[in-house]
């Protein structure tokens, strides 16, 4: 079984909008992961329901997991309404993704893309 979450960092605001791009959650939280552990790495990146996607690639609710294998850890950061939160557990991610540098950040290119293909009817 997992051990509960524990607070990893302290609540900070990363911008004054509440509706924030992918780009700026990402740096923010990444930065904040490598200053828990240096070794992580990215295990899912998502956005809730509780903020869409608009077209400008912003949402107000942005949801990142990292691992460390060093301490064989996940970190969990949350980025609702500009504010980020971490939590950290002992449980192991499940299988980890392999991405490439820079393919997963540009979320306008994947929303213009996913649209091209019929995903503008889900949106």
């Amino acid at each position: 079984f997992a051990q509960a979450a524990v607070e990893a960092c302290k609540a900070s605001r990363i911008g004054n909008d509440k509706a924030v791009d992918f780009g700026t959650a990402f740096a923010a939280a990444d930065q904040r992961a490598r200053a828990w552990q240096p070794d992580v790495v990215v295990v899912r990146l998502a956005q809730t329901s509780l903020g869409p996607i608009d077209a400008d690639a912003r949402s107000a609710n942005w949801y990142m997991v990292y691992f460390s294998p060093a301490s064989k850890k996940r970190l969990a950061i949350s980025i609702a309404n500009g504010m980020m939160t971490c939590y950290a557990d002992a449980d192991t991610p499940g299988r980890l993704p392999i991405l490439k540098q820079g393919v997963y950040r540009d979320v306008k290119q994947l929303l213009a893309t996913a649209s091209a293909k019929g995903g503008a009817a889900l949106m």
